[in-house]
């Protein structure tokens, strides 16, 4: 029994603040869920066959629960958790998923897996899933709030942390749990919840939300089966609190536009906080048609809160790169598609001219700069200083959601086809109207699957009794 809770604890409050959030948006909103759909399952596809991948499908394959459930962009079948974590570490293998300043980090990564493996598992609509997540986004953003911005100061990964959370608030939802028991679930996740900014740059930064993904999912599972957790871990004197030295309850309570509306998609496979800088390199290459042999020196100027999360002075590795203002920025200015996951490769990396502009830039940090504004000047060998400033603040929701479509056809025609993606695409559009997500993720199953997934379409129609998951490739 829950005897040391209230009606009012911090917990409560939060996630009914969340729901009556999610229960209210708009059309665009709903519309801006969507559009994460597009753009998690895209990221999950291309990440798939990365060697982070492949290292946690192999242990799987030896040491994990057999079942049919699928991983994304590849053959192989898991038990439900394993997918789930693996799938939450292939969408964020490319560092190319979805942002959210209000979450300070990514929203979709931590949650879809958990809510998509789950729903797919009871049978769930789309219009209800697309609910979850909405509401899922919200509680993690409201966490966020809570302790921001210390705690990610601290060292926290809060894709990981808050994500886990409202990854167990949005698994809680689908699973239809009573009040107690999605405080319990809240506080099972946040006792479990973890990841450090020291993981930037390694393969373990994208297990990250793979785990995330999997503690929201067991947590909330766990709950249903009658588990305790702390009744408030939200609003306890050592609950999250204990994360950061500013702890702000009243802003995870305070009202305005639901937070899925903030979320931006990225044009760029590195961290979004270069997403300022590469604009800014961009618009002075354009303008003033810059070769990489032009150049004497270029600077970046960026706030110093950068310096522990993207600003790597050693770079020798691709994934050390997306980390890296200096390197980025260098990439931009010697005409590098930073667009491509394939440019952040050790090859390119490496490579002699970029190598030497790489020596000739460098980053200037400056305390209580906007994060979100990007600013490089060059000077260049004839004398002329010439500098781009970009304003990255102001998110505009019409436009995201407009940018996500070239890029899922981008990021999964290669490895689908042309006519399974459009297949694909399809279905994800109609999302609000199916009445499971079982036609999702079976419409981009591997080629090997097809004739099994043929065979399974009767199960298919009652996943809740079968407790098969086909999820597409």
């Amino acid at each position: 029994m829950h005897g040391s809770s209230t009606a009012f604890s911090l917990t409560d409050q939060i996630l009914d603040a969340a729901e009556r959030s999610a229960l209210s948006v708009d059309a665009d909103a709903r519309a801006m869920a969507v559009a994460c759909m597009f753009d998690w399952t895209a990221c999950a596809i291309a990440g798939a066959s990365e060697p982070l991948v492949d290292k946690l499908v192999a242990d799987a394959m030896a040491f994990g629960r057999p079942g049919d459930f699928s991983i994304l962009g590849r053959s192989e079948t898991v038990g439900l958790r394993e997918a789930v974590l693996i799938n939450g570490a292939a969408s964020h293998a490319l560092d190319y998923d979805d942002t959210l300043r209000a979450m300070i980090g990514h929203p979709s990564v931590p949650i879809m897996p958990a809510l998509v493996g789950l729903a797919a598992y009871l049978g769930t609509s789309g219009a209800d899933l697309i609910t979850a997540y909405i509401f899922a986004v919200e509680v993690g953003s409201r966490v966020t709030m809570a302790i921001a911005p210390d705690h990610y100061l601290r060292g926290y990964h809060n894709t990981s942390t808050s994500g886990a959370i409202g990854a167990a608030a949005g698994c809680a939802r689908l699973l239809g749990l009573d009040r107690a028991q999605r405080a319990s679930a809240i506080g099972l996740a946040a006792t479990r919840a973890a990841g450090l900014k020291a993981s930037f740059g390694t393969e373990a930064k994208p297990l990250n939300p793979g785990w995330a993904a999997l503690v929201g999912l067991t947590a909330a599972q766990w709950a249903a089966r009658g588990y305790e957790g702390a009744p408030d871990a939200l609003g306890h004197q050592t609950g999250i609190r204990a994360w950061s030295q500013d702890f702000k309850p009243a802003a995870a309570l305070s009202d305005g536009p639901p937070q899925v509306l903030g979320i931006r998609f990225k044009r760029y496979a590195a961290c979004g906080g270069i997403h300022p800088t590469i604009e800014a390199a961009l618009q002075l290459r354009r303008d003033h048609r810059l070769a990489p042999e032009d150049i004497a020196r270029a600077t970046v100027f960026a706030d110093r809160d950068m310096d522990g999360t993207c600003n790597k002075q050693q770079v020798t590795t691709g994934l050390e790169a997306k980390f890296s203002l200096r390197m980025v920025a260098a990439m931009v200015l010697a005409d590098v598609d930073t667009s491509l996951p394939e440019n952040f490769s050790d090859s390119v990396i490496a490579r002699p001219l970029l190598r030497d502009l790489f020596d000739r830039t460098t980053v200037d940090l400056i305390q209580g700069r906007d994060s979100m504004i990007g600013d490089v000047v060059v000077e260049t060998g004839d004398g002329r200083r010439l500098q781009s400033t970009f304003d990255f603040r102001k998110a505009d929701p019409v436009a995201e959601m407009k940018s996500v479509r070239p890029k899922f056809a981008a990021l999964t025609v290669p490895k689908l086809g042309e006519q399974r993606a459009s297949r694909l695409a399809a279905i994800i559009e109609g999302l609000e109207s199916r009445p499971s997500v079982t036609a999702l993720l079976a419409a981009g199953s591997a080629g090997a699957l097809n004739t099994a997934i043929s065979r399974l379409v009767p199960v298919l129609i009652e996943p809740e009794r079968s407790g098969i998951f086909v999820c597409f490739p």
